[in-house]
């Protein structure tokens, strides 16, 4: 049965779905077309096509944003004990109170689509170059929709649980101590306690094996499902930008994912839409598919012999002890 709805002066056809899911349909539309009006900020990013993109230059545009557009009073996960606000925002697809809860573009996307496409570059410069020595294998389906930034506070210790495949990370600034990330590893030498139950995996006291990565002008990339967090700093300023695909991302809207792509999102494909991208290997076109797990597929016929299995990047699970109770404790 059809359901025809009026917005904005026009007549729109909702078939096939629920009340509920219609007017899902509709606040996505309405969504997209007031959003479609937000002019990018006089205080955007506009570099130089086709030249390279230098950590510098990327200091440079963060720090011409304003503060009020770095206020986050969510992401309640990540923020320090006794902390309201933290400077953080989402370029690309998010999905969030302000979204109903739907995979839709940020805010901050359509304010800074230079600087999207500036930091995209960014990070496609560092995946050619980890090609080149060997650390991609092969025709890796990497995709990204959405950059986290981060000013100027040490996230507590979390995991971001509707991420898919891996995420990158690198910081830049002028502080002088501190600001690694740990990430929990079954390869890792360091112990951390912990302070505070992580759902829902984590609880309070059990003791997480794990390394310290250095960020600072580098790249690392990690598993953002596993329980990291940032080591308090100090000396300067410190913003860190994480590159990750959300799970969420099938539902996302056609105008949304042509949007971000045309920005330089890289969305992995839906069961289905079909997805070709540029192999690293040489100029073929390289088809992929997703499994019911998420988990992407490179099925054309190869020069390069590697999957585009994303289980690639995963570490071996973890195993997590508590700490013994002291003499007395309840």
């Amino acid at each position: 049965m059809a359901v025809v709805v009026e917005e904005g002066g026009e007549l729109f056809a909702m078939s096939d779905g629920s009340e509920e899911e219609a007017g899902r349909r509709m606040f996505s539309v309405r969504y997209l077309s007031s959003h479609s009006f937000i002019k990018p900020s006089r205080h955007d990013s506009c570099p130089e096509p086709n030249m390279p993109i230098s950590a510098n230059q990327v200091l440079e545009a963060l720090r011409r944003i304003p503060d009020k557009h770095w206020k986050n009073t969510g992401r309640a996960n990540v923020r320090p004990d006794g902390v309201e606000t933290i400077d953080s925002l989402t370029l690309g697809l998010v999905s969030c109170a302000s979204t109903a809860g739907m995979p839709l573009p940020s805010r901050s996307t359509r304010l800074y689509p230079g600087l999207c496409r500036m930091l995209l570059r960014f990070w496609k410069q560092h995946l050619r170059q980890e090609h080149a020595v060997g650390r991609i294998p092969g025709c890796q389906a990497l995709a990204c929709t959405s950059i986290q930034l981060n000013r100027n506070y040490a996230a507590r210790p979390h995991v971001d649980g509707n991420n898919l495949g891996p995420s990158w990370i690198t910081a830049v600034g002028d502080w002088s101590f501190g600001g690694e990330l740990f990430v929990e590893s079954a390869f890792g030498s360091e112990k951390h306690v912990l302070e505070h139950d992580i759902p829902p995996r984590y609880r309070k006291g059990e003791i997480c094996m794990g390394r310290f990565v250095n960020v600072q002008n580098c790249w690392a990339r990690f598993d953002g499902r596993a329980m990291h967090f940032v080591r308090p700093f100090e000396g300067g300023d410190r913003f860190s930008l994480v590159f990750f695909c959300s799970t969420r991302h099938t539902s996302c809207p056609l105008e949304a994912r042509s949007y971000l792509e045309e920005l330089g999102f890289r969305l992995p494909p839906t069961r289905h839409s079909p997805f070709t991208e540029e192999c690293h290997c040489n100029d073929l076109p390289s088809a992929m598919r997703m499994d019911d797990e998420g988990r992407l597929f490179d099925i054309t016929p190869r020069l390069c012999t590697s999957s585009g299995n994303l289980t690639l990047w995963q570490e071996p699970p973890v195993k997590r002890r508590r700490t013994k109770k002291s003499p007395g404790s309840p």
